[in-house]
């Protein structure tokens, strides 16, 4: 049963004109879910393990064989990496499935609950916990710190990843920001451990991009799907929005 929750400061998402010049057809999809870690922990993950090992089974044997993985492998050549040192994420939890498809599981179920979407989906997804985020100072409308999605600054921004690599920063390289703090390295290869998703996360942003058309559908449907599955166990969720070359400027609420 969902409950009134207290309003959030709406986020607004933009992609930096400069994005489109190394991605042309980029497309970022997302979604603000409230109530998020209480739904996750209620959503049984057995029918969804079940689906991913059939889909697994039947899966190539590569991962470079998967068309949606390999028009990522194609989108890392174009910001200067190479795709067999930096893997997208779906690549990487692929790979991990396919070798075994459990062996991905983490045990923290807001995190699992995610991944195997993105699984079933073959997107990527990066969590963020909304009670991190910077809110501006002195806004009388409460809007936060607005996430830009754009090239790299190594004179001005700073990133704090999750684990122990350095990661360089380059304008051809795209990452999600909030002022000149990096939130996501390379799209979704790495996440700051600053904002992300955490055990008790009450209140979560979730994106999913993609760089073709088929990537991009599947995005939207991966984030269609993990909104239900959530708001069939009590959570909140806000309308699923897309930001594109037409319309670079949208705004999450919840």
């Amino acid at each position: 049963m969902t409950t009134s929750l207290s309003p959030l400061a709406p986020r607004e998402l933009v992609i930096d004109p400069g994005a489109f010049a190394v991605l042309p057809a980029l497309q970022v999809h997302g979604v603000v879910i409230r109530g998020y870690a209480d739904a996750a922990a209620r959503v049984s993950l057995a029918p969804l393990l079940t689906q991913i090992e059939a889909m697994m089974a039947d899966a190539p044997a590569m991962a470079a064989d998967v068309p949606l993985i390999a028009a990522w492998r194609e989108a890392y050549r174009a910001m200067g990496l190479k795709p067999s040192k930096y893997r997208c994420s779906i690549e990487a939890l692929w790979r991990r499935a396919r070798k075994d498809p459990r062996d991905w599981l983490t045990g923290l179920a807001g995190v699992d609950v995610y991944n195997a979407l993105s699984l079933l989906h073959t997107v990527p997804a990066g969590v963020q916990d909304l009670a991190k985020l910077p809110v501006r100072d002195g806004d009388e409308k409460g809007i936060g710190v607005p996430y830009v999605l754009r090239g790299l600054d190594p004179e001005r921004d700073t990133f704090m990843p999750l684990g122990q690599n350095t990661y360089r920063l380059s304008a051809q390289l795209l990452g999600f920001t909030l002022g000149h703090e990096v939130v996501c390295w390379a799209l979704n290869h790495r996440d700051s451990q600053r904002f992300c998703l955490q055990e008790d996360t009450a209140d979560a942003i979730i994106f999913s991009e993609g760089t073709t058309h088929e990537q991009s559908e599947a995005s939207q449907r991966m984030l269609e799907a993990l909104a239900d599955l959530l708001t069939e166990q009590g959570a909140q969720c806000g309308a699923i929005i897309t930001a594109n070359q037409d319309n670079p400027r949208q705004r999450l609420v919840a």
